[in-house]
């Protein structure tokens, strides 16, 4: 009989309940300039989180690990990268930390799954002034510039932001 009464409701429709207006639910997002970094800070009131991001250009900083940006057909799944100048080390080397710390592999491009991005955690960079990284070995070096990276973080975390050490 239950089963029946269900199906009936579903079949004539429900009737649809406004809910009341539910501030908790909105979300905001603030930005702040520090240097040549954008950062985006946007809290959550419902889960007491609040979600934060650090651009430069072709640059993003979250949950620890730097994504770095070429064409999006450009295959970086063997890219390599020197810290300001340093001794070569593969995006291979790191991949597993980047992983584990939320960095996404896989673009959705069967073709190529790397989507021209190249993710290295924070750790590896730490202090860096730059990074210098060749996407595949038919490519040249691109350096991406991360001077005032520090300061940007400092402004992240003094507007509520838990970034990874």
């Amino acid at each position: 009989m239950l089963n029946a009464v269900a199906a009936l409701a579903l079949w004539a429709g429900l009737p649809h309940l406004q809910l009341p207006h539910a501030p908790f639910l909105e979300r905001r997002t603030e930005t702040f300039h520090a240097s040549s970094w954008v950062i985006k800070v946007r809290p959550d009131a419902f889960t007491g989180r609040t979600a934060c991001t650090i651009r430069g250009h072709d640059t993003r900083y979250e949950n620890g690990v730097f994504t770095f940006g070429f064409r999006g057909s450009t295959d970086s799944a063997n890219a390599v990268f020197r810290v300001d100048g340093g001794p070569v080390q593969t995006a291979q080397s790191v991949a597993i930390q980047a992983a584990g710390l939320g960095a996404p592999f896989n673009s959705g491009d069967s073709r190529n799954p790397s989507g021209g991005r190249v993710y290295i955690p924070e750790t590896a960079l730490s202090g860096a002034q730059a990074v210098a990284i060749r996407p595949n070995p038919k490519s040249g070096p691109r350096t991406f510039p991360l001077i005032g990276f520090a300061e940007a973080k400092a402004l992240a975390v003094s507007k509520g932001c838990k970034m990874a050490d």
